[in-house]
C-alpha cells in the first residue's frame, strides 16, 4: 500500500496503546468488513493520486512525495522527464493517463465532484503491473503541509477520506476494484475465532550451545507492550531450529510477537474472505486507512535493521 495516504497496519494506529486496544480494533475492522466490505489488491501494483493540476491546466497522477515533480503532477507532456518507457511506473502512468482521458464517465464524475476545481482532491488508484487493470480505492483530500495545500488535520495524517466510491464509481468500466465482505458468518463469531488463534501461538527456540527449548506465548508478551516500530520486512525463512547465541531480549520477544500478530492476521483474513492480496479498508474512527498485507508488498521500501538474530523462530 502506498504512502500517499499514509496507510498504517492496525497495531501502528496511535490509539492503541494496548493488546486489549489492539481487540477492540480488530472487532472494529471486521465488523466494518462484514458491513461495508474491504477492497483486495492482488498482485504487485503501483498507486497514484489521480488529480487536476493548476500547474498543467490538465490531469495529472502524483505519488505523494514532497517532490516538486508530484506538487505539479505527472502529465503526458512531461512523463518522459522523470521515467524511462522500459519502467513499469512509466508504462502504468501512460496507460492510466490516457485510459482516464478516453472515459468520459469517468471524467463526468470527477468533474461532479469539482476535482477539477480543487486540486488537493484526488481518487486513489492502483494499477496490476501483470493484469494492467486499474482499481479506484476511493476519493480523498490531501492535508495541508510545509509544501503542499490541503485541508488542516492536528494529526498530521497524509490524506482524508471523503468517499470511498463503492457507490460513485460502480459503474465505471475501467475500475476493476474487488470489493469484499465476509460470507455466511457474524464478525463476532470470526473476532472469537481469532482471539483463540493467538493465544494458541508459542514461539520456540534454542540457545546455541544448550539442548534445553524455550517457548513464550506471543499473547503474553503483547500484553506487556506493543512494538510498533518492529520491521515487518522480518518476514523471511521461518524455521523450527533457530539457536540464538543468548537469550531473547524482552524487545525482542516484542518485535517477533508482533510480527507475528500481523501476519496471523493477515492470514485469517485470506482464509476467511478466499482471496490473496493486500486488503485495504478505511477505518471512520481513527480517519486511517489501514492496509493489511503480506508485507512483501512492491510499494513498501525495504528496511534493513541490525538485529541480533538472523531468523524469525517457529510457530507451534
Amino acid at each position: 500500500m502506498p504512502d500517499i495516504v499514509g496507510s498504517v497496519r492496525p497495531h501502528q494506529l496511535n490509539s492503541i496503546k494496548t493488546y486489549n486496544d489492539y481487540l477492540i480494533c480488530i472487532k472494529n475492522i471486521l465488523r466494518t468488513i462484514s458491513k461495508k466490505g474491504c477492497h483486495v489488491i492482488e498482485g504487485e501494483n503501483l498507486f497514484f493520486a489521480f488529480r487536476w493540476s493548476q500547474h498543467h491546466k490538465t490531469w495529472v497522477l502524483d505519488r505523494g512525495t514532497q517532490l516538486d515533480r508530484d506538487i505539479k503532477g505527472i502529465c503526458l507532456n512531461n512523463l518522459n522527464n522523470f521515467y524511462n518507457s522500459q519502467d513499469n511506473i512509466y508504462i502504468a502512468i501512460n496507460h492510466i493517463l490516457n485510459s482516464v482521458i478516453l472515459d468520459d464517465d469517468f471524467l463526468n464524475i470527477a468533474h461532479d465532484i469539482n476535482l477539477s476545481k480543487n486540486e488537493t482532491k484526488f481518487v486513489l488508484l492502483s494499477y496490476n503491473i501483470e493484469t494492467k487493470s486499474i482499481s479506484i480505492l476511493g476519493t480523498y483530500q490531501f492535508c495541508e503541509n510545509k509544501k503542499r495545500k490541503g485541508i488542516f488535520n492536528k494529526d498530521n495524517k497524509k490524506a482524508i477520506l471523503i468517499d470511498n466510491t463503492n457507490n460513485l464509481f460502480s459503474n465505471i468500466t475501467l475500475n476493476k476494484s474487488q470489493l469484499l465482505k465476509f460470507n455466511n458468518i457474524s464478525y463476532l463469531d470470526l473476532f472469537v475465532k481469532f482471539k483463540n488463534i493467538l493465544k494458541s501461538i508459542k514461539v520456540e527456540y534454542k540457545i546455541k550451545g544448550s539442548s534445553q527449548v524455550k517457548t513464550f506465548p506471543i499473547v503474553e508478551d503483547l500484553h506487556k507492550s506493543l512494538n510498533k516500530n518492529v520491521s515487518l520486512h522480518l518476514n523471511k525463512k521461518i524455521s523450527d531450529k533457530i539457536s540464538f547465541e543468548k537469550d531473547l531480549s524482552e524487545n525482542e520477544k516484542g518485535r517477533i510477537s508482533t510480527y507475528f500478530l500481523n501476519k496471523t492476521l493477515y492470514d485469517f483474513m485470506q482464509d476467511n474472505l478466499a482471496i490473496s492480496g493486500q486488503i485495504i479498508i478505511y477505518d471512520d474512527i481513527s480517519l486511517n486507512t489501514i492496509n493489511i498485507s503480506d508485507y512483501y508488498t512492491l510499494e513498501e521500501k525495504e528496511v534493513k535493521e541490525k538485529t541480533s538474530f538472523s531468523y524469525l523462530p517457529g510457530v507451534f
